[in-house]
């Protein structure tokens, strides 16, 4: 409290460790509405980092690489797994420190009148659009900071796009057909639980230890211990 302020004064009050100032003489009532502001604030601050923090536990694997570093919006990734491409959207979004939304074939005409360039604009599931509406989703999302996931690249015109595919490691069976992602985690677990610890297989599978429980016991797998040796 001061009843003089000048630039230098709120600096120095700054690096010394002050949220805010208030000039003397002033009413009860404004102090109140500062204090139950700048509670808000910190209340905000304290769950934007537990929401982050448990961000990147659900995701655990950053899918960033090098070549990374060069990728700009409007922006267009492919991978057969949704989940990896909702990690992307996210770790690239934290790298350029700006702010996700989700939008739907609805928000577009509003968007290209109101867009915000610290805003990341993450359309999903392109590829249950008709062909109609990606037409025009590609045609009006050049002009937006927009990433298209899909997970099929059937009428996909890249033109004006980045485009950036996730590898998957997922396994073909006989016939060259694509396992299911239940089937695949299936397979992942059986041909994995006794030759590599639990965390391992989690992270190949790029869920949490919990997730790997919970998987297990929806497929009903059950680890059982080996019998020892005589």
């Amino acid at each position: 409290m001061n009843s003089y302020i000048n630039n230098d004064l709120i600096a120095k009050a700054v690096e010394l460790g002050a949220d805010d100032y208030i000039l003397k003489p002033f009413k009860i009532d404004v102090l109140v509405k500062k204090l139950i502001y700048f509670q808000r604030i910190t209340d905000l601050e304290d769950r934007e980092k537990k929401y982050l923090k448990f961000i990147d536990s659900v995701f655990e694997k950053n899918p960033l690489e090098e070549r990374d570093k060069d990728v700009k919006l409007p922006l267009i990734i492919y991978s057969k797994i949704e989940r990896n491409i909702d990690a992307y959207v996210y770790f690239f979004a934290k790298r350029e420190n700006k702010l996700i939304e989700l939008i739907s074939f609805e928000d577009l005409p509003q968007l290209l009148q109101e867009s915000d360039t610290h805003t990341i604009y993450y359309f999903k599931h392109f590829a249950s659009m008709s062909e109609s509406q990606k037409e025009l989703i590609l045609d009006k999302g050049k002009s937006l900071n927009i990433i298209i996931g899909t997970t099929s690249m059937k009428d996909v015109e890249i033109l004006g796009y980045m485009l950036r595919e996730i590898e998957t490691d997922i396994t073909l069976i006989d016939g060259g057909d694509i396992l299911s992602v239940s089937d695949y985690i299936r397979q992942v677990i059986l041909n994995n639980q006794y030759k590599i610890p639990d965390t391992e297989i989690a992270r190949q599978l790029g869920i949490s230890r919990k997730s790997l429980w919970e998987k297990r016991r929806k497929l009903n797998i059950q680890k059982r211990k080996k019998a020892n040796k005589v």
